[in-house]
């Protein structure tokens, strides 16, 4: 049975926030990701702002462009979802009636900055995931899963690095006893992954959550 409230949001060229928050979320259908996010990815770029006519207004915008980001999220639309994680963290980041308050307090902001860094971690933007895992531990330190996730971020890049140094350990190895070269160089190269493997993996451990 054709839904007449979807059906008129979507003829509207320009629905107001009212509209859609109500005309969405007061449709048991809209439950479903995949239906939440063909019904608001026409309007949400509209909501990419920070200037709302109201403090009403400005609210359903944050759920809605909360849960569309969430929703691009777990359906596997990540790089998509990314600029909208972001800005509905910066929504409730920027709200004067939350300023007071421990945002964690707030499930959905706690959802949003978790969902954030597993996503920049799996795009290979580490520093931020960094950001997001740490501020997650500050509020959780001794939650185990938050340390993986951390330790993964900060243990990326040092744990690559690692991985040039001992291809340069084994080129210079190479290049002494099979293709018997000696020159100052190659003992060079010894000496550099050596040093590069030994200070990069005192780096990682140090870094690292226990």
């Amino acid at each position: 049975m054709p839904n007449v409230k979807l059906d008129n949001l979507k003829k509207n060229p320009m629905p107001s926030i009212a509209e859609i928050y109500d005309t969405v979320y007061g449709d048991e259908s809209t439950s479903n990701p995949k239906k939440f996010i063909a019904i608001v990815e026409s309007q949400v770029d509209s909501f990419l702002t920070f200037d709302f006519p109201t403090y009403d207004d400005r609210f359903k915008a944050t759920r809605l462009v909360s849960d569309y980001a969430l929703d691009l999220a777990h359906e596997g639309f990540v790089k998509k979802s990314l600029p909208y994680l972001s800005h509905a963290i910066a929504l409730f980041e920027t709200d004067d009636n939350l300023k007071d308050k421990d945002l964690f307090d707030e499930p959905m902001y706690e959802s949003l900055i978790w969902q954030h860094g597993i996503a920049c971690y799996s795009r290979k933007h580490f520093l931020l995931a960094q950001r997001d895992f740490k501020k997650l531990l500050a509020k959780w330190p001794e939650n185990d899963k938050i340390k993986g996730w951390y330790n993964g971020a900060v243990s990326y890049r040092p744990k690559q690095t690692v991985s040039g140094f001992t291809v340069l350990i084994a080129v210079s190895l190479f290049a002494q006893y099979v293709l018997d070269i000696r020159s100052v160089i190659v003992w060079y190269g010894d000496i550099i992954g050596l040093l590069g493997v030994l200070i990069t993996s005192i780096y990682r451990w140090k870094v690292r959550v226990k």
